[in-house]
């Protein structure tokens, strides 16, 4: 069977002007996933990246992992299909309901910007009513919509490059739930446990063929604590 490496960004810029960018921490997770995988001898018949710029600066720090070990690399493909779903909406459109039956979020609400525990907390309550949600909301992705652009994307990839390939994806902790959900057949009520463990840089690994597509292991991280100390273990 053919393989697709989902690596999650390495950590971004939580708390500064501009988050949709790496971290200094989270250049050396990028480096140290790339060493990894290069000195492992697994070889890319393609890459894949979202958008954001996260996801493209941990696509070139792997690919530059590699070069330092003297192998090369097909181009980068970016589809913003593997763009992460929007949280920050997610907060803001959903935490008026849902501090009407749990008030205690306006405080933690005042806390989520300097915060990461109290941003946690809130985007968890958000996240899960978000799940479950009948009407549509101006502006925010119903949950559906994201799992169906995540599932077309992935089935566009394998589709393009057939069997016996292996494949990088360059994605966010959310879109790599949703593999997760489509490999295992999850239902959306439960997803947010698969989401918000998703250490940063770690390694999804999925098979497939022509008729299956199965979850072989799933946020291994790790190489990460070997390779650089626990201090390399990060979720944001």
């Amino acid at each position: 069977m053919a393989s697709i490496y989902f690596i999650r960004h390495g950590q971004a810029s939580f708390g500064s002007s501009n988050y949709d960018k790496l971290s200094e921490l989270g250049m050396k997770q990028a480096e140290l996933a790339g060493g990894y995988l290069a000195k492992t001898q697994v070889n890319f018949d393609a890459l894949y990246s979202g958008a954001l710029i996260r996801q493209q600066e941990t696509a070139q720090q792997v690919i530059a992992a590699y070069q330092e070990q003297g192998i090369s690399l097909p181009d980068l493909n970016i589809d913003a299909r593997l763009d992460e779903l929007d949280a920050n909406a997610i907060v803001m459109k959903l935490m008026p309901r849902v501090a009407e039956t749990q008030p205690e979020m306006n405080e933690w609400m005042a806390q989520a910007r300097s915060n990461k525990k109290a941003y946690q907390y809130i985007l968890r309550a958000c996240f899960k009513f978000w799940q479950t949600l009948d009407d549509e909301i101006e502006g925010l992705e119903p949950w559906a919509e994201f799992y169906g652009r995540v599932k077309s994307c992935v089935d566009d990839i394998i589709e393009q490059h057939g069997s016996g390939k292996n494949i990088a994806v360059f994605t966010s902790g959310g879109v790599i739930a949703a593999v997760v959900q489509y490999a295992l057949g999850l239902l959306d009520e439960g997803n947010y446990q698969v989401f918000e463990p998703v250490i940063n840089a770690s390694i999804t690994h999925c098979k497939y063929s022509k008729t299956q597509f199965t979850l072989n292991y799933y946020n291994d991280h790790s190489f990460l604590r070997l390779m650089g100390g626990n201090e390399m273990i990060t979720f944001r």
